[in-house]
């Protein structure tokens, strides 16, 4: 088997046979890999729906973040140490999509709070804690500062004040 034999069968070929004056024939073998390029996806990535593809939607981005970083360091280094530039073209396409990492991973970590608060919410451990918390209150509070508490909150709720 010749080397690299595995790769060729891989790629789909398209004959185009183009008839030439004296009844000569050629035929051209076009790739199709190379005439269907695929263009990297740009702009904020789709939010995972677990807190496990969070986790490793996050590692991923991460990782990409720190090479990306370092490739842009190392282009920076030689520029400023030996004058040799780096191709503006790829160092712009970089810079962009280090910036789209970054907002992803913020968005990421948005994303992962309110799964975490929504988990807290069905979870009936929690909600039982939050009924105990409340009773240890009223026992522990004077009577009617309990209530006195209660309707300050629901009128800084009604008047907008954050909490």
């Amino acid at each position: 088997m010749k080397p690299f034999a595995f790769l060729r069968r891989s790629i789909a070929t398209k004959d185009i046979s183009q008839p030439l004056a004296g009844g000569l024939v050629i035929t051209v073998a076009k790739r199709s890999d190379v005439a269907v390029r695929r263009q990297p996806q740009i702009g904020p990535c789709d939010m995972p729906a677990t807190l496990a593809e969070c986790d490793a939607l996050e590692e991923r981005l991460c990782r990409d973040s720190i090479r990306l970083e370092c490739q842009l360091g190392i282009a920076k280094g030689k520029s400023q140490a030996e004058g040799e530039y780096a191709d503006p073209h790829w160092y712009h396409k970089a810079s962009a999509a280090l910036k789209h990492i970054k907002r992803d991973r913020q968005r990421l970590a948005v994303h992962m709070k309110q799964l975490r608060i929504a988990a807290r919410r069905t979870d009936p451990h929690w909600q039982g804690r939050d009924q105990a918390l409340i009773r240890a209150l009223r026992d522990e509070l004077p009577e009617g500062r309990f209530d006195q508490i209660v309707e300050e909150v629901e009128m800084n709720i009604e008047a907008g004040i954050p909490q």
